[in-house]
């Protein structure tokens, strides 16, 4: 089920493994920052175990130049480099204080960085994001109690450094 409202998305998916997974999506007005809800609530009475796994990969770019314009995007920016530190993603384009964070509310439980994180997209997806992006991944193994449970996860960046992105 799809829903919108001002300023949020919200889609309640499938009942998988006994837990009914809903994921809400706002962004706070005048901050750099997307922030993901995913409230986990057990099918019954009793409490669940999840496991949840974050996959994102980074397009760590300006919002110009674009591909019509001399110099082109691809012209214009610099690889990604990723890292899993403090339990958070960090990424950024190789040369510029350009940043972006992912973090949660709930420390993983591990993560990885590398170029072959993507989470589901296809290969065909892939090749329109170009190949200066990379990737990471963020596990959690979720107690779920009786009332259900929210993670939630923000996604914010930053021209300034990693210190606004944080």
């Amino acid at each position: 089920t799809f829903t919108t409202g001002p300023g949020f998305v919200q889609l309640v998916f499938p009942v998988t493994n006994g837990v009914q997974p809903t994921l809400t999506e706002f962004a706070p007005d005048g901050s750099s920052v997307v922030d993901f809800g995913l409230t986990l609530n057990p099918v019954g009475r009793g409490p669940a175990t999840a496991q949840v796994t974050l996959d994102a990969h980074s397009q760590v770019m300006a919002s110009y130049p674009w591909s019509s314009t001399v110099p082109t995007s691809d012209q214009f920016e610099n690889p990604d480099v990723g890292s899993f530190t403090n339990g958070r993603l960090e990424f950024q384009q190789t040369g510029t204080s350009w940043y972006a964070e992912v973090g949660s509310s709930v420390a993983p439980a591990g993560g990885a960085t590398g170029a072959s994180y993507w989470g589901p997209t296809t290969a065909a997806q892939q090749t329109q994001f170009g190949t200066k992006g990379t990737g990471g991944e963020m596990r959690w193994q979720l107690a779920v109690p009786p009332g259900g449970r929210t993670l939630w996860v923000s996604v914010a960046g930053s021209a300034a450094g990693h210190g606004s992105a944080l």
